[in-house]
């Protein structure tokens, strides 16, 4: 138990360290964070400090680094055990700036997103069982490009929405399990202007 705790919260963690941080060089400042309810530690030769918070049965929670006030850096969160490891955040100025990865506690992976400067911006993706159910991008907290659903238990497309600046714009289709467009849609500016069911 105590080794596979190890690999969870120690080996994990650093094997997604190269794509974990995509940041970094942002003249954004964010708030002071609230860290009210965390142990605070300074970490010698550094201005980082160390971030903890715990339950009442000792297990740790939540991680991460402080500077300045505000988050900074990698956030780790844990389940109530404090043996699985539930997220990963990666903030900059105390806001989020990076990759957040969700996971269940089978250690599946449940989501993926990229954030600028606290909002999420690219790709992103959500699993079910370790399989893609959606996936799409975001451009400064807002939907943006084309967004897909996949079907349950298989990776045929269950439908494909185009947006713009958050709203839908482009094409709107829904697909039966077995591939056949059954509605077809054409939306602009988020109005739908033509389509309807497929024969």
């Amino acid at each position: 138990m105590q080794k596979s705790n190890f690999i969870l919260k120690s080996v994990f963690p650093a094997l997604l360290i190269l794509f974990l941080f995509d940041a970094c060089n942002n003249s954004s400042t964010g708030e002071t964070s609230d860290l009210s309810k965390y142990t605070i530690v300074s970490i010698p030769g550094s201005d980082l400090q160390k971030a903890t918070f715990s339950n009442k049965d000792g297990f740790i929670l939540e991680q991460g680094y402080v500077l300045d006030g505000m988050k900074e850096g990698q956030w780790s969160y844990y389940g109530t055990s404090g043996e699985v490891l539930l997220k990963i955040e990666n903030y900059h100025q105390g806001l989020l700036f990076g990759h957040v990865l969700e996971l269940n506690p089978r250690f599946e992976l449940t989501k993926r997103a990229l954030h600028v400067s606290g909002k999420q911006d690219g790709y992103f993706a959500e699993y079910k069982r370790s399989r893609k159910k959606k996936e799409g991008y975001y451009n400064k907290g807002v939907r943006h490009g084309r967004q897909t659903q996949y079907h349950d238990y298989s990776d045929k497309i269950l439908s494909e929405a185009d947006y713009q600046e958050g709203k839908q714009h482009g094409i709107y289709k829904y697909y039966d399990d077995k591939g056949n467009v059954t509605l077809d849609y054409l939306y602009e500016n988020g109005e739908k202007v033509s389509g309807g069911i497929s024969k």
